[in-house]
């Protein structure tokens, strides 16, 4: 019975309060993403490295070097092997801490609100109107 209530409760606020949650969410990953500057700049150089490749395959640019042609041994295939796998080690050891953060301090922090408040209480319900005068200050019915 307790664990109902509570599931209606979880599934009323999360369906009510869906994209609040969704900007809580948001603001999570700024937050996270800004202080993690060492993932942005390896996202950034992997990035670059994969644009530099398309462009390298259609232009069908040569890498000559020192008088060296590396375009014999890095060949469009062995680039994109060796750049799958720099991907795959940025993501696994920059980006799957910041990615967990986001996830739990996100998550706890919607299914803390959904959790702890109640959907039946409404502060501009009549009667915690009834109560106040038009300061909004508390009114006493015996007061001298």
């Amino acid at each position: 019975n307790t664990v109902e209530k509570i599931y209606a409760r979880l599934s009323l606020n999360l369906r009510f309060f869906l994209a609040n949650y969704f900007l809580a969410f948001c603001g999570v990953v700024v937050v996270v993403v800004l202080m993690n500057i060492e993932m942005i700049i390896y996202v950034v150089l992997v990035c670059a490295l994969w644009w530099m490749h398309r462009y390298v395959s259609s232009q069908n640019v040569s890498l000559i070097a020192g008088g060296k042609d590396f375009g014999e041994f890095f060949t469009p295939r062995v680039r994109s092997i060796l750049l799958t796998c720099i991907t795959f080690l940025v993501v696994m050891f920059k980006c799957l801490g910041p990615f967990l953060n986001i996830i739990f301090v996100s998550g706890f922090l919607i299914l803390l609100h959904a959790t702890m408040r109640d959907p039946k209480h409404k502060e501009g319900s009549r009667a915690f109107d009834d109560d106040r005068d038009a300061n909004g200050l508390a009114l006493q019915e015996n007061a001298v």
